[in-house]
């Protein structure tokens, strides 16, 4: 077998020599060159395929296809066309390239403000790709305001600020600012209008903020503008005024008071409680009430200068109003009626008996001008108290104020001289029947001895008393005045004071207090002048008192006196500038309840039996002896009949 393995060799090698010398040599083919192409997609898209191993020369076709929010823009070596032919010559590697849409957002602005535009959360890429949520906040420039959004928001609150918004698509915003509006309020205090003009205003209208107007005050007829008030002070008439914020203004107007020869006054509509006697009383008596109110610009503020008003707490306002002093004023008088109108029952303190006196005010009348006397000595002294201390001249007055036809035609018996200051005595009497009986001498404490020639009234042909009312004390020494006044002209009656005498009575003697109702300055009780609180009892008749001196005796004490006495009516009265515990009453305070206490003991319209020398009487009604004076004196009227 070896053998024959070596033969075949041998033959093989022979044939091989003899055929290489005899056949035509053959070209081998080109060998076959292929490359690798590798397609990829970046994020946000795909490629229609992926590559692959091709011969050299072939050729491929791919897509790049973009995915939901995303577009082609490239592939790696820059060719923009995302459906491409490549021809195959080298390996390669290509990327589809994607990147987010991009949308505008246009951010229009109407007014004056910006809009902060801040990215809250975006893809991979920026500059408000699709997707992005950005954060608008609007932000007014100063003295503007943000009122809203308009514009691709979407069910956004047109007035939410800041705001998101998902940019998905182009979209278009409008943030829009006002200038600030501010109220400017108005208030009027008296009869007037105001008027308003816009002379400069900032970009919008309708008073918005740097808005410059013109106020005008107009008075209606009989009222006159004397200043503003609130965020605008002054006198100037027209005046400017800039709104940079909200304001309130008031126009004050006051009436015009009268410029007559002498006076400057004004005639107020009388409140109605002073126009109504009280119910079921026997008699009326017409008043009129006179208020000197000093004042340098025809009755706004009260000037102080004269003698200082002040209130409950001991303080002084140097700019104090008429208005408001005005209201203390109409208190005092009214509790005044309400006192005189009580102390005209009979021992009132005990029975119902109904008032004999009702008080009618027939005209109310403020002064703020009048015209005075020259000083006279005295008058320098009680200066020491007041910087105006002179009389008023009432002849001036009383001609401009036409108290001569009151007086005579309208049967005025009482002027009730309500003043902060001058020197005026505490009541004065004009009389063509008996001259003067009052008590003239005396004011403040001080005595005139007979210096009062300019107190003189003008004489009519029915007698009148002037009542001095200092408006810095209460009701109740407006009452004591009163008294000593009745004092006066009781005491002008019958043969030296005989039964005024008696009904006087208080003086403690070897016997022990002698009867009687006492007087003005001494309680029934009083060891001493003005003791109207003395708590101490004594027996007295004065709730029994006869002439005789027989009438009951019962323990009297200061409560015997004080009580609550309400006033009723239907306007309100009781907001004063000087304020007071329950003003609506009068008679619980120590001289005030006594003041009533003891006018209600004076005799009126009754039957007291009296003997004089054997022969029986009774006592007349005393308030009639008071104010029926001129008949009394011609008459020779007495304290009984």
């Amino acid at each position: 077998m070896k053998k024959l393995l070596s033969l075949l060799s041998i033959f093989a090698i022979v044939l091989s020599c003899s055929s290489d010398e005899t056949s035509t040599p053959v070209t081998p083919p080109a060998p076959i060159v292929k490359y690798t192409i590798t397609l990829s997609a970046g994020e946000g898209g795909t490629v229609s395929t992926t590559g692959g191993e091709y011969e050299a020369g072939q050729t491929v076709s791919v897509t790049a296809t973009p995915q939901g929010e995303y577009v082609f823009t490239s592939w790696s070596d820059g060719n923009t066309n995302a459906t491409r032919t490549i021809t195959i010559s080298s390996n390669s590697t290509l990327t589809a390239n994607f990147e987010k849409k991009k949308y505008p957002l246009t951010v229009n602005i109407e007014g004056e403000g910006e809009v902060l535009e801040e990215i809250v959360n975006a893809g991979r890429t920026t500059d408000y790709d699709s997707g992005t949520t950005v954060k608008l906040t609007a932000q007014p420039e100063d003295e503007w305001l943000f009122t809203g959004w308009s514009g691709d928001i979407g069910d956004i609150d047109t007035t939410e600020n800041p705001i998101q918004l998902n940019i998905i698509e182009s979209k278009t915003v409008t943030a829009t600012f006002e200038k600030k509006k501010y109220p400017l309020t108005v208030n009027i205090e008296g009869e007037g209008i105001v008027e308003e003009v816009v002379i400069a205003q900032g970009k919008t209208t309708d008073y918005s903020s740097g808005s410059v107007l013109e106020l005008t005050a107009k008075p209606s007829d009989g009222w006159s503008f004397v200043e503003w008030q609130g965020d605008l002070t002054g006198t100037d008439n027209p005046k400017q005024i800039t709104i940079d914020k909200a304001k309130t203004v008031k126009a004050i107007f006051i009436l015009s008071p009268l410029s007559l020869n002498n006076s400057t006054v004004e005639y107020e509509e009388i409140h109605p409680f002073l126009t109504e006697p009280v119910l079921n009383s026997k008699r009326q008596i017409n008043v009129i009430v006179l208020n000197y109110i000093p004042s340098k610009d025809n009755g706004y503020t009260v000037d102080q200068n004269t003698f200082p008003f002040r209130d409950d707490s001991g303080n002084y306002d140097p700019k104090l109003k008429v208005k408001d002093f005005k209201k203390w004023i109409l208190g005092e008088t009214i509790r005044v009626k309400k006192g005189i109108e009580e102390g005209s029952i009979f021992r009132g303190y005990k029975t119902n008996n109904d008032p004999y006196i009702g008080i009618k005010v027939i005209k109310y009348i403020n002064i703020y001008k009048i015209p005075k006397t020259e000083r006279s000595l005295s008058q320098e002294r009680f200066a020491l108290d007041s910087t105006e201390a002179y009389y008023p001249d009432y002849h001036k007055l009383f001609e401009d104020l036409k108290i001569k036809e009151l007086v005579e035609n309208e049967n005025v018996k009482e002027i009730w001289f309500n003043r902060k200051s001058l020197s005026v005595p505490e009541s004065n009497m004009s009389s063509p029947t008996s001259g003067d009986i009052s008590n003239l001498y005396y004011e403040q404490g001080y005595q005139f001895n007979n210096d009062y020639e300019n107190t003189d009234l003008p004489i009519y042909d029915r007698t009148y008393v002037v009542y001095s009312h200092w408006l810095h004390n209460s009701y109740d020494f407006t009452l004591h005045v009163r008294g000593h006044q009745i004092e006066r002209q009781m005491s002008y009656f019958e043969d030296g004071n005989f039964l005024w005498g008696k009904f006087k009575g208080f003086n403690i003697g070897e016997n022990g207090r002698e009867r009687g109702c006492g007087t003005v300055h001494y309680p029934v009780n009083a060891t001493s002048g003005y003791q109207y609180n003395n708590s101490s009892s004594v027996l007295s008749d004065i709730e029994n008192w006869l002439p005789d001196n027989s009438g009951e005796q019962t323990l009297i004490n200061s409560d015997s006196w004080k009580r609550d006495i309400t006033i009723s009516t239907s306007m309100p009265i009781w907001n004063d500038y000087k304020s007071e515990t329950n003003r609506s009453i009068i008679g619980n305070d120590p001289q005030g309840g006594w003041m009533i206490y003891w006018f209600q003991s004076i005799p009126g319209d009754i039957l007291i039996p009296f003997n004089k020398d054997g022969e029986n009487y009774k006592l007349s009604n005393w308030w009639n002896l008071f104010y029926d004076w001129d008949d009394a004196i011609k008459e020779n009227r007495k304290q009984w009949e």
